[in-house]
C-alpha cells in the first residue's frame, strides 16, 4: 500500500504575505511630549521636566516615582496581555486593525497614567497644601494631568498622535 501526503501550502503563504506587510516595529510612546508646556508664568517650562523632578526628587521635594515604578510596573504587568491581542490580530485580521488595537493600547495606557497621577499616595508639606488649598502630592494646576499623552511610532515616524 502506498499512501500520499500532499502539502496545501497556500495559508502559510497567505499568513507570510500578511506579516510582511507589516514590516516596521510599531511602538507605543505615552508620556509627556515637547509640545507640553507649562505657560509663559511658569517661563514655558516643559512638563516632562517637572514629571521628572516629582519622579525623582529634588533638593527640597522628595522623590514620587509615579512613572519609573508605579506606571512601569503597571506597563510591565500588563504587556504579554496586550502583546498577544496585538499578535492575535495581526493573524487574524488586517492591517488597519493592528493599527487599531495598538492605537488603543495607547489611550489605555495614558487612562492608566492618568489614574496613577490622581491616585498617587502621599502627601505635600502642610504649608504646600495650605497654599494649594488641597493635599494631592501630584497635582497642583492639572497640567501635568492634561498633557498625558500618547503616540504610535512606525519605525522612527509618528504615525498616530493619541
Amino acid at each position: 500500500m502506498t499512501g500520499r501526503l500532499k502539502s496545501n501550502r497556500k495559508g502559510w503563504n497567505d499568513l507570510k504575505r500578511k506579516l510582511k506587510t507589516f514590516d516596521y516595529e510599531r511602538s507605543v510612546d505615552v508620556g509627556f511630549f515637547a509640545n507640553a508646556q507649562y505657560g509663559p508664568d511658569n517661563d514655558n517650562l516643559q512638563v516632562a521636566q517637572v514629571a521628572a523632578w516629582n519622579d525623582y526628587g529634588t533638593s527640597t521635594n522628595p522623590p514620587r516615582p509615579f512613572m519609573t515604578i508605579d506606571f512601569a510596573g503597571a506597563v510591565k504587568s500588563e504587556f504579554k496581555d496586550y502583546a498577544r491581542r496585538v499578535f492575535v490580530t495581526l493573524l487574524t485580521r488586517n492591517i488597519t486593525q493592528v493599527n487599531q488595537e495598538i492605537e488603543h493600547i495607547g489611550i489605555i495606557f495614558e487612562e492608566e497614567l492618568k489614574d496613577i497621577i490622581v491616585q498617587y499616595p502621599g502627601s505635600n508639606a502642610s504649608w504646600w497644601a495650605a497654599e494649594k488649598g488641597f493635599n494631592d502630592p501630584l497635582r497642583h494646576t492639572d497640567t501635568m494631568l492634561e498633557s498625558v499623552s500618547s503616540r504610535v511610532k512606525k519605525g522612527s515616524r509618528v504615525i498616530k498622535k493619541g
